[in-house]
């Protein structure tokens, strides 16, 4: 029978008859192994987040000690007790810089923060098993003596503690959740120290009846106390006096100050008192009249705000003059008209201010919340006033916003810019919906619509746009440009009578094109003068009255048309070719004008050699039987 394994400090068991001749090293192996249970060791932990804990089968193993000092590690570590069936007890110091958390499997685990020691046990029930903190209560029945005790946690006590004996005794301090404040028992100087503030929950005595003894509260400010005075059986305070909560006075006489930190009650809901406060100057003062349920200010008495006002209410205000600002935490509702006026240069000046740091701006809102709303209501008026010349006041310029359809779903509005233009005020601008013609309109731009800017000048010449340039060396420019790859930035001019760009300073057209189409220059209007066609491009062209020797006949031949002049190129790039009787070239890139004429150059073969006559689309030359590689042609001719 083999030997196994199956002791919780994984001992080599050997069967009967198993071993011969090794029993001796095997039980010494079996009693080292049991010394080191009962021992210290240290194991350093994988620098991973995972690691093993393994008591090895027959063998010496540091993670078999009682006492286990855990070293190394890098990060976190979850460490698994293996094999998880083995039942076994660990005194556990973490001697890394990061947490450790004991388990068997899935079941309940133990951590074990750095620099901490604990005591774990394991039930050894498998990959469910229990990791236990054999130290979660524990329960001190007797006497226990320690130098030093720290404790980091809740610590209960069931019996009577003493520190020191009788004439010779330890200082005990116990700390509070402030920095600084603590109750000490000073052993030295035989006192009770508290530093911070003490609450009592119960009754403190000082002295019996009829012999009583001084007790006195110092403050903060020199000479500033509280003393009850036995002698005189009174209460005295030098120095400001808070009363928090409800005091009970049937006659008061203050000559000093008094400073009141929670709410002063003067009768009760429904039975008031009158309250008057006096001020410096005769008659002035504030009264609260219980019965007309005021409080007034008299006299030459007044109201001055240093702070804020905050008011929940509504608040009636006959006049307010407010020289300090205002803040204003909700909203501010006025019935009538609001007035900033000021005599001060650039003054008043009204600021909306947000002081948010995401991306939405403040906001001004007009809304006109009518109960019959319909088309044409005019929603919203802004308009800038200012005096004439005979002292009146003239609306100068404004906007406006007009509710145009207020169908539900269908909504339609739009924005009238008004200007004064020889004493009257009318709409010059429309963005919006569509309006008489004598009205500029930009209309509203949506996807596929383009914006439309209109006016009916009638016979009247009239600037619509005007780019002005007025800085230093500085160009007018108007850029019209696209981002989409493939899109075209176009400028559409229309007129009956053509398009005209004229020179400014002397107002004298300098280029023109005409309605039928053509560009004239300098004030010329005649279609006979107009520019009516450009173009460059290439043409192909093919020889007649040749044989073709060797290689593959190509032309590099290009064109340039201006109005109905073409000039036309041809220079053979490729192939041998015999003429065998008056050569000629085909394939004009337009057929010329019969009878209209032109001019051909032959410079190759025949340098020099001149066009004898040409016909519809053909060019003729004059010479025949000679073998060429290169021939250039160039002509003018009329189309």
């Amino acid at each position: 029978m083999a030997s196994t394994y199956v002791n919780n400090l994984r001992l080599n068991e050997m069967a009967t008859g198993d071993a011969s001749g090794s029993w001796g090293t095997n039980t010494n192996t079996n009693l080292e192994i049991i010394g080191q249970a009962t021992a210290w060791g240290t194991r350093a932990i994988a620098n991973a987040s995972t690691d093993n804990i393994t008591i090895a089968d027959g063998a010496l193993d540091a993670d078999r000690c009682l006492g286990l000092k855990l070293t190394g590690g890098g990060q976190a570590c979850t460490v698994t007790l293996l094999p998880n069936t083995s039942s076994k007890t660990w005194f556990m110091y973490n001697a890394t810089s990061y947490t450790l958390t004991f388990t068997c499997g899935s079941g309940a685990n133990v951590a074990i923060l750095a620099g901490q020691t604990k005591i774990i046990a394991t039930d050894g029930l498998g990959s469910g098993g229990v990791v236990h903190d054999l130290l979660t209560a524990v329960n001190l029945a007797g006497t226990t003596k320690t130098a030093a005790l720290t404790n980091a946690g809740a610590l209960s006590n069931q019996g009577a503690v003493t520190v020191g004996v009788d004439d010779t005794g330890y200082d005990v301090q116990f700390f509070g959740a402030t920095s600084g404040k603590n109750l000490l028992w000073d052993e030295s100087a035989d006192s009770l120290i508290i530093t911070g503030s003490t609450s009592n929950q119960g009754t403190v005595t000082v002295g019996v009846d009829d012999t009583g003894y001084d007790v006195k509260f110092f403050g903060a400010t020199s000479g500033k106390s509280l003393l009850w005075d036995e002698s005189a059986d009174s209460l005295i305070v030098t120095g400001t006096t808070t009363l928090v909560g409800t005091t009970n006075l049937d006659a008061v006489d203050i000559d000093g100050a008094t400073q009141i930190d929670a709410t002063v009650t003067v009768g009760v809901n429904d039975t008031g008192y009158d309250v008057k406060l006096f001020g410096a100057t005769a008659g002035a003062y504030m009264l609260w009249d219980e019965s007309a349920d005021d409080l007034k200010l008299v006299g030459a008495a007044g109201l001055t705000v240093a702070g804020d006002i905050d008011v929940d209410g509504t608040t009636n205000l006959d006049i307010v003059d407010i020289d300090g600002a205002v803040d204003m935490a909700s909203t501010l509702t006025v019935n009538d008209s609001v007035t900033l006026q000021s005599s001060g240069s650039s003054k008043p000046v009204l600021t909306i201010k947000n002081t948010n740091a995401d991306t939405t701006p403040p906001s001004i809102t007009f809304q006109k919340d009518s109960a019959s709303p319909a088309d044409g209501d005019e929603v919203a008026n802004i308009n800038f006033y200012g005096d004439d010349s005979g002292g009146n006041v003239a609306a100068y310029a404004g906007l406006k916003v007009l509710a145009d359809d207020v169908t539900d779903g269908t909504e339609d509005g739009s924005i009238h810019l008004k200007t004064m233009v020889a004493g009257t005020i009318a709409d010059r601008v429309v963005i919006g919906t569509t309006l008489a013609a004598s009205v500029p309109i930009l209309s509203t731009i949506t996807t596929n619509t383009a914006a439309t800017f209109s006016t009916n000048v009638g016979s009247q010449n009239a600037d619509i746009l005007q780019v002005i340039a007025t800085g230093s060396s500085t160009s007018a420019n108007i850029k019209m440009s696209t981002t989409v790859s493939g899109a075209q930035a176009k400028i559409r001019l229309g007129g009956n009578d053509g398009i005209y760009f004229l020179n400014t300073s002397s107002d004298t057209t300098r280029l023109s094109i005409l309605g039928g189409g053509g560009l004239t220059f300098n004030g010329d209007t005649a279609a006979a003068n107009a520019l009516d066609d450009y173009e460059e491009g290439t043409w192909t062209p093919a020889i007649g009255n040749m044989t073709l020797n060797s290689g593959t006949l190509a032309f590099d031949a290009r064109y340039t048309k201006v109005g109905n002049l073409v000039t036309v190129s041809a220079f053979q790039t490729g192939g041998n070719i015999t003429w065998t009787a008056s050569k000629y070239l085909t394939g004009l890139p337009f057929a010329p004008v019969q009878g209209a004429g032109g001019t051909f150059t032959n410079s190759s073969p025949n340098a020099g050699g001149q066009v004898m006559f040409w016909t519809n689309s053909s060019i003729y030359f004059a010479q025949a039987g000679t073998s060429y590689t290169s021939l250039i042609v160039t002509g003018i001719y009329y189309v």
